[in-house]
């Protein structure tokens, strides 16, 4: 059975280029794939929507065609949204991303998607910086090939990988991975690319780069460029320190063996360090995701307090340190307690994780 291939093309005001990039689409990709090829006009000013149902209309080859019309202008990753979730909702293997200005190559398409038959990749990326000078031979502007350059250099040593390219645009994803990653929560103007691979990389996710041919022509280019490069060193060094315990952001809220492991913020101030000034000594305390009862076993040592601690994680007697401990799932609810009969309970670095927090907050509010 052949698998199914989403083509998606975002195009804004492409009236000039969108026919074409149409047409240099390979029908020989049905011999392989059940393929479907969206275009998805994000509110253009311009003709791209008449031309590509002119196109459509007088084609002869044998794909499927999807128009969308956004009536407001989504962005460049609101658009991408669109297409992720019509791939997700219809079903599909693979969705591969083609830019409607026929900036990367149409051509190449089977040669990006087979590497998705292994199990091990999960999205494959099209480098114009593999093979060396075939960028700048291409027609990038020298500005942007050292642009380039210089954030993929940071973006590698943050992550410790070695990428050629993080910014190129010509992507195809396996549907069953970007179920894995809530790229919903990115932004949807052009960084949207970048925080998609921070999230790859923190899901533990693989991706392939292959070398493709690089062209720049009459295309107009919507990014702004140091507003690109400022939104990549932000997004980039919050994902890394959220991996410290420093920042949090859901979005990257992705690598299940981290989110256990949170270290204590107690000497700056966070909530950790103001619970420690506020509880008053001798208290009782409930802890409620209290992962490896650090922040307890400090009130109860240093301020003589009464500590019971609950996390889902299974610990060992001599792993406690704290007066009681019990094992709870708190996606589930609330352990049988009688929760007025505590000075305080603590909810720190928890609601943020749990699959509905203000239901959460309304059993709680019950329960005192």
């Amino acid at each position: 059975m052949k698998k199914k291939l989403l083509i998606l093309v975002v195009a804004f005001n492409h009236e000039k280029f969108i026919h074409k990039v149409l047409d240099r689409i390979d029908q020989n990709l049905t011999q392989t794939y059940d393929v479907e090829i969206l275009i998805n006009d994000d509110s253009s000013s311009d003709d791209t929507l008449k031309v590509t149902r002119d196109y459509i209309k007088n084609s002869k080859k044998e794909f499927k065609y999807t128009i969308l019309s956004n009536p407001i202008n989504q962005g460049y990753g609101g658009n991408q949204k669109i297409g992720f979730l019509y791939a997700i909702k219809n079903n599909f293997d693979y969705v591969a991303l083609v830019h409607g200005d026929g900036q990367y190559a149409p051509e190449y398409l089977e040669t990006l998607v087979s590497p998705l038959a292994n199990i091990n990749t999960d999205a494959v990326f099209g480098s114009r910086m593999i093979n060396k000078s075939g960028a700048i031979n291409g027609g990038m502007p020298f500005y942007k090939y050292i642009g380039n350059k210089i954030l993929t250099f940071y973006q590698n040593k943050l992550f410790n990988k070695n990428f050629t390219e993080f910014h190129s645009g010509y992507r195809i994803y396996k549907v069953q991975s970007l179920k894995k990653v809530p790229y919903e929560l990115n932004n949807n103007d052009h960084s949207f690319d970048n925080e998609i691979i921070i999230q790859f990389l923190l899901a533990d996710l693989n991706i392939k780069e292959l070398p493709i041919p690089t062209y720049y022509g009459e295309e107009i280019s919507y990014v702004n460029g140091i507003k690109y490069a400022y939104q990549v060193f932000i997004a980039n060094i919050k994902a890394k320190f959220q991996s410290y315990g420093i920042f949090y952001d859901p979005k990257y809220d992705l690598n299940e063996k981290k989110k256990t492991k949170y270290l204590l913020k107690d000497k700056f101030d966070s909530p950790h360090s103001r619970v420690l000034k506020t509880v008053k000594s001798g208290s009782r305390i409930l802890d409620l995701g209290s992962n490896d009862n650090s922040l307890g076993k400090i009130l109860k040592k240093e301020k003589n307090c009464y500590v019971i601690a609950v996390d889902a994680e299974k610990k060992l007697k001599d792993e406690i340190e704290v007066d009681d401990y019990m094992e709870f799932d708190l996606n589930k609810g609330l352990p049988n307690l009688n929760y007025n009969e505590f000075d305080y309970i603590l909810l720190l670095d928890v609601i943020e994780h749990l699959n509905n927090p203000e239901k959460f907050m309304q059993i709680l509010k019950k329960k005192i």
